[in-house]
């Protein structure tokens, strides 16, 4: 979240923020609003926004409170409440309140859940444990396989105690203590960021402040476990009661499939046997021609199939 910088609010006390927060609560439950208000660490004195997780949709949050200064942006509706105060509602549906909320916990639960989860080619985030099917560019996503909401389960695959993530935080060294007494917390792997992730990272203070943490106490001797693909999407199946070993390779097979198509029959190829056609009507006449012809790759002589297909696509095209 931001720290009151959208729009250059000066900080809330502990007791600004708290009565700011109450009247907040006051007004959604006075319309019956569902909504979650992430914990802070305890220790924590100024504040720079109030985060609220909810179901509301925006165009009622703003009737509600009489349609303020606001800027909307990925899901999350910020207001300046009594023109003074920067309030975020980080807009969820009731599949993902839960999630989300642990998500936003203690100021940095989410970002670094989500790094820890990397070690097993899973990604977390606000809508919980995925895992995400790329190209072979590494830069596209294919497909997404949910996993699980269950943020105990979550928690608990990756050798993190719950009893204590319950108890909650002092400050952000207790929280960063919680992550390290993992068996899976290896520094030198969850800070070998990539370009993308050093982008979206740079702005998160707590990622910072997390690493320099890390590295200041010398806490260097992450243990290493089985790294072997195959055998932690068994793991991962197993403990979350998932398909996702069936589903990787359903997925790998349709998107190899696809690439074969692509390089068989694609824009390129059909603009070098008939070069006038472009633009809609190259696109009509692909659509068409993948319409009728569903098992491109069993097809011989694909470049004669095009010119034949052609000919009747410009009848059908000058008649109308």
């Amino acid at each position: 979240m931001s720290t009151g910088k959208l729009f250059n609010t000066a900080r809330m006390s502990i007791i600004q923020y708290n009565s700011v927060l109450f009247e907040i609560k006051r007004l959604l439950n006075e319309h019956g609003i569902v909504f979650n208000v992430p914990l802070q660490l305890r220790s924590k004195s100024d504040f720079g926004d109030i985060d609220v997780i909810t179901t509301c949709p925006r165009e009622y949050l703003l009737k509600i409170f009489n349609y303020p200064t606001h800027h909307y942006n990925d899901g999350v509706l910020s207001i300046l409440f009594n023109e003074k105060y920067q309030v975020d509602f980080v807009i969820t549906s009731s599949e993902y309140i839960d999630i989300d909320t642990h998500f936003h916990n203690w100021n940095g639960v989410g970002m670094i859940l989500g790094l820890m989860y990397r070690y097993f080619n899973l990604s977390f985030g606000n809508c919980g444990l995925k895992y995400k099917f790329y190209t072979d560019d590494k830069h596209h996503k294919f497909g997404e396989y949910k996993i699980s909401t269950d943020f105990k389960k979550i928690m608990k695959f990756i050798d993190l105690d719950w009893n204590r993530y319950i108890i909650g935080f002092d400050t952000k060294e207790d929280l960063f203590n919680f992550f390290i007494q993992s068996k899976y917390f290896n520094p030198l792997y969850i800070f070998a960021i990539t370009s993308n992730d050093r982008s979206r990272l740079k702005k998160r203070n707590i990622y910072h402040e997390f690493k320099d943490y890390v590295f200041d106490k010398m806490i260097l001797d992450g243990k290493i476990f089985d790294a072997e693909p195959k055998k932690q999407i068994c793991d991962v199946d197993g403990y979350f009661n998932t398909n996702l070993q069936t589903w990787i390779t359903n997925q790998r097979i349709e998107y190899e499939t696809k690439k074969q198509i692509h390089e068989k029959f694609n824009g390129d190829i059909i603009m070098d046997l008939i070069p006038n056609l472009k633009g809609k009507e190259l696109g009509s006449f692909i659509y068409q021609f993948k319409k009728k012809h569903k098992e491109i790759l069993l097809i011989t002589d694909i470049n004669n199939l095009i010119l034949k297909e052609y000919e009747l696509f410009s009848r059908r095209t000058n008649s109308n």
